[in-house]
């Protein structure tokens, strides 16, 4: 049994800490793409988004990458270079990039749209 997830794209600018906070507080978190479903559904939604990279629920901490979630890191959407072992300070949270279709490091104080995700317990696959 597969608990459905919704994918919502917000077109409000906010942080990553912001944003993290507007997921937490409207829907359930930020968006996870730990699947290729769930990376593919994440694009469909981002058409409407204002800028170009939309913040997603994945940050740099303690030496390694990993989604706010708990979801397993699987899924590798990098661009060619692959993750950043050791970003800059600043850099340390991810955005996925509208044109490219890949995570990229990102000041985690810019301001961008964001995907948050929510539960559909009442579905299941």
């Amino acid at each position: 049994m597969t608990v459905i997830v919704n994918t919502v794209t917000v077109q409000q600018s906010e942080s990553w800490e912001g944003a993290l906070e507007y997921c937490r507080h409207h829907h359930d978190d930020l968006a996870s793409l730990s699947s290729s479903r769930s990376k593919t559904d994440a694009l469909s939604k981002i058409t409407g988004a204002q800028t170009q990279y939309v913040w997603i629920g994945l940050r740099f901490l303690a030496g390694g990458w990993f989604w706010i979630s708990g979801d397993d890191l699987i899924l590798n959407v990098w661009s060619s270079a692959g993750p950043p072992q050791c970003p800059a300070q600043n850099q340390r949270c991810a955005a996925l990039d509208e044109n490219t279709q890949t995570w990229t490091p990102r000041d985690c104080e810019e301001k961008l749209n964001f995907l948050c995700f929510m539960k559909d317990n009442g579905s299941t696959v």
